[in-house]
């Protein structure tokens, strides 16, 4: 089987993760301290919110971080180092901004890295002795092992976590953003997709319809 035709089947199988399932996995963190599970759940909200993949952010360290202060709030400038960055129609970087509601990129960046220190990689392994701490003599960890984390992570709030893959935060954001009635040419410049086809391919319209019948159904009983 040729690559592209693997890469277009693993897309199309996986499911997308949306926002609030997002914001189910974001509780976990307050009674979970586990070095595994921060990581997990933190590169689930950047990989959605900066339209990312696992290889976007794998040999990124907290010293690619850059903390500025914006018109909107403070906010981090995250360098982008390897996977497909320089293939696609986007910058070198993306914005960890501030957000109101359950869940804040930003802040949650800033517990993040208060956790693993200034000198680790943003997806460290974990100390043999210590699951709470990074291992800094190593790298970063290896996209069997992120994915094996996302579908922990997923199984424990009671999905079938292999539905899921590291596309499914991608295709999240895109389906959330399709239905929320964002145009597409704005939703592939910010997924760095090169054309519309491919932006329509990471959009799942079942999920789309859903929402958007829910919302509905809520307009019409309150």
């Amino acid at each position: 089987m040729k690559r592209k035709d693997c890469q277009d089947r693993q897309l199309h199988q996986a499911k997308p993760i949306t926002l609030p399932m997002l914001e189910e996995a974001c509780r976990t963190l307050e009674n979970d301290n586990s070095l595994r599970t921060w990581r997990t759940v933190w590169r689930m909200v950047i990989c959605y919110f900066g339209f990312l993949r696992f290889d976007d952010i794998k040999r990124v360290k907290v010293s690619d971080l850059e903390e500025k202060n914006g018109s909107q709030g403070p906010y981090f400038r995250m360098k982008l180092i390897g996977g497909k960055t320089n293939q696609l129609n986007r910058p070198d970087h993306v914005v960890i901004a501030s957000a109101p509601g359950p869940i804040c990129p930003y802040t949650l960046t800033k517990r993040y890295t208060s956790i693993i220190g200034k000198t680790a990689y943003l997806q460290p392994y974990c100390l043999a002795s210590d699951r709470t701490r990074p291992d800094l003599k190593k790298g970063s960890i290896y996209y069997t092992s992120a994915l094996a984390d996302l579908r922990n992570v997923l199984t424990g709030l009671g999905y079938d976590g292999n539905e899921f893959s590291e596309h499914s935060l991608k295709r999240g954001v895109a389906t959330d953003s399709d239905a929320a009635g964002i145009p597409e040419n704005e939703i592939q410049e910010e997924g760095g997709w090169t054309n519309v086809q491919t932006t329509r391919r990471y959009i799942d319209k079942k999920d789309t319809k859903s929402v958007l019948y829910t919302r509905k159904l809520i307009a019409k009983l309150l």
